[in-house]
C-alpha cells in the first residue's frame, strides 16, 4: 500500500505544484501535510509547524485532500520542565508555530482524574504516556538536569504503543540551545533562524548547580530532601476538584486522606442544608450542591496541599553550644 502511494505521489508532485495529504502513522499521529519530495529515506513534509522527515516505516497511510496550504490545527504538548529552566521552555513552545502547549494542571481537555494520575507519574515519561495512551494523540516533553549542567529532553506521542521516548541533550539552557532541541525531540526540523524575541529577551540564568553559601552561625543552613514540587504547582492542582491532589502531588498521603477526611463530609452536610433551604428542586438543589462540593474541595486541597509542602520542605538550624538542636522552618503558599 506505502509503494503504490508512493508511485502516486511522485506522479502528482511532478504535475503539481503542491501536494497534499492526510498522513497517518503507526504511533497514531494522524496530520495534513504537503510533500516536498522523496528520498531514500522517508518523505519530507511540510506542516503548519515547520518541515519534517517521516522514515517510510512509520507510515500507515497516505490519503489526498484538496488545498494548497496544510491545516493550522495544532499539535497538543504537555511539557513538564525544571522551575528555573520553564521560563525559557514555556517561550520557546509558544514561538513555535501551531501548537498547543500546557502543564499538569493546565490540560482543559483532560479529566481531574487523568491530572492526578500524571502528577502522580513525576518525571516518569513512560509513566505519563501509559495515562494518555486513550485520550488524543499529544507529545509528551519532559526535561530534567544533568549532572553537567546541560538539560536532557525526553519526548513520546502519548499514542504510540513500543516507540521508545526520543532523547536530546543540550550542553546549556541558553535559549538558542532549547530551540533547537525542543524541534528535534518535536520530529521537526530547526529553522535557520531564531526568532528576535528569543535572542534578545535577557534571562540570567547559571547552568550548572551553584553551590550553596556556607551559613553564618546564626542562620539556617539547608538539609537536602527528596525533590518536590513547587508552591505554584500545588496551588494549581488545588483547583482541581479531586479531594488531596495537592497532597498526593507532595507524595503525603496523610495529608490525602485528610482532604477526603474533610471534603466528603462537608459536602454531605453541604447538600443537606441544599436540600432543605431548595426543598430539594432541580435546578437550584443541583447548582449549590455542584457549587458547594467545588468550593470545600478546594479548601481542604489549599490547607492539606500547603500542609503537605510544609512536611517535605525542611531547613536545620546549626547546633548551638554543641546541643545538635535542630529546628523546622515552614515555606507554605
Amino acid at each position: 500500500m506505502i509503494a503504490v502511494a508512493l508511485a502516486l505521489l511522485g506522479t502528482e508532485a511532478r504535475a503539481d505544484e503542491v501536494v497534499l495529504r492526510t498522513i497517518t502513522l503507526v504511533d497514531g499521529r494522524r496530520f495534513d501535510a504537503e510533500v516536498l519530495e522523496t528520498a531514500a529515506t522517508g518523505m519530507q513534509l511540510r506542516v503548519a509547524q515547520g518541515t519534517m522527515l517521516v522514515p517510510f516505516e512509520l507510515l500507515v497511510d497516505i490519503s489526498p485532500i484538496p488545498g494548497s496550504t496544510p491545516s493550522g490545527e495544532p499539535w497538543r504538548v504537555l511539557a513538564e520542565f525544571p522551575e528555573d529552566v520553564e521560563p525559557v521552555t514555556d517561550q520557546v513552545l509558544s514561538l513555535m508555530p501551531a501548537l498547543a502547549p500546557s502543564h499538569i494542571g493546565g490540560t482543559d481537555d483532560l479529566s481531574p482524574i487523568k491530572v492526578s494520575e500524571l502528577a502522580s507519574c513525576g518525571t516518569d515519561i513512560l509513566c505519563m504516556g501509559t495515562v494518555l495512551q486513550d485520550s488524543p494523540w499529544r507529545f509528551v516533553v519532559v526535561g530534567t538536569h544533568t549532572a553537567t549542567g546541560g538539560l536532557a529532553i525526553e519526548s513520546l506521542v502519548s499514542t504510540s504503543d513500543d516507540i521508545l521516548p526520543r532523547k536530546v541533550e543540550v550542553s546549556s539552557t541558553e535559549p538558542r540551545a532549547i530551540w533547537s532541541a525542543m524541534h528535534t525531540a518535536l520530529g521537526l526540523d530547526t529553522p535557520g533562524d531564531v526568532p528576535p524575541e528569543l535572542v534578545t529577551t535577557k534571562r540570567p540564568r547559571p547552568t550548572k548547580p551553584t553551590p550553596a553559601p556556607v551559613p553564618a552561625p546564626d542562620q539556617p543552613r539547608p538539609v537536602a530532601s527528596a525533590s518536590v514540587p513547587s508552591a505554584s504547582k500545588v496551588r494549581a492542582l488545588s483547583f482541581v476538584p479531586v479531594p488531596g491532589i495537592s497532597s498526593m502531588a507532595c507524595k503525603d498521603g496523610s495529608g490525602a486522606a485528610m482532604a477526603l477526611a474533610v471534603a466528603l463530609p462537608s459536602t454531605a452536610a453541604w447538600v443537606g442544608l441544599s436540600a432543605a433551604a431548595t426543598r430539594a428542586d432541580g435546578v437550584d438543589f443541583g447548582v449549590l450542591s455542584v457549587a458547594g462540593f467545588y468550593g470545600i474541595t478546594v479548601m481542604a486541597n489549599q490547607w492539606t496541599g500547603e500542609r503537605s509542602l510544609r512536611r517535605v520542605t525542611t531547613a536545620a538550624l546549626p547546633a548551638e553550644h554543641g546541643k545538635g538542636a535542630v529546628a523546622v522552618v515552614h515555606v507554605g503558599f
